[in-house]
């Protein structure tokens, strides 16, 4: 068996990838968080603790999404604007969006509109942003990406 880690992200998930298992299938989505475990104290009082691979709850990884940069873009916008909170006003993002050339490079204040609100529309479709009319907030915060193992060769896969 050979299994490639991904170091953990921003929500302290570790993620793993079979690319080769003569026992089963290599589609299996492995993910935990490193916890710590105090076994009680030593002589002089400090604690004994331990590292541990913590099981993710079902809802943690209930799904995967895939976000173009011009999403990445709105969504760094978004988290700039909302520093911690849940939501924002839609047109603070939208200006902070329109002034942004990550979000869009065009020159016409038009054609950056229309990408903003293609980028917000599939936020929306994707469940990643819920779109009010004046408000704009996460729904799912600190989706997963499932690009971390593209890039990973089938090392040792039987042909």
């Amino acid at each position: 068996m050979a299994l490639h880690l991904k170091a953990k992200d921003q929500n302290g998930i570790v993620r793993g990838h079979l690319t080769k298992n003569r026992n089963g299938s290599i589609d299996l989505d492995i993910a935990f968080t490193i916890g710590v475990h105090q076994f009680g104290h030593d002589d002089d009082g400090d604690p004994i603790t331990s590292a541990f691979a913590e099981e993710i709850s079902s809802e943690a990884l209930t799904r995967t999404v895939r976000l173009s940069p011009t999403e990445n873009a709105v969504m760094a916008n978004f988290a700039d604007l909302a520093s911690g909170a849940d939501e924002v006003e839609r047109s603070a993002l939208r200006d902070k969006c329109l002034s942004d050339a990550a979000v869009s490079s065009a020159e016409k204040l038009a054609n950056r509109k229309d990408t903003f609100n293609r980028a917000l529309k599939s936020l929306a479709q994707k469940r990643v942003l819920e779109v009010g009319t004046d408000q704009v907030g996460l729904v799912v915060s600190g989706a997963i990406s499932d690009d971390d193992f593209e890039d990973l060769e089938d090392e040792g896969a039987e042909q």
